[in-house]
C-alpha cells in the first residue's frame, strides 16, 4: 500500500470519528 493511500485512509476515519458525535446532538436538537 502506498503511504499516500494510508494517510488518506486515516486522515477519512479521523473525520468520520470526529463527525459521530455531532450527528446524534443536531438530531435531538431538531427533534425539539
Amino acid at each position: 500500500m502506498p503511504a499516500i493511500l494510508i494517510h488518506a485512509t486515516g486522515h477519512w476515519l479521523s473525520l468520520l470519528l470526529c463527525y459521530e458525535p455531532r450527528f446524534p446532538r443536531e438530531i435531538e436538537e431538531a427533534g425539539r
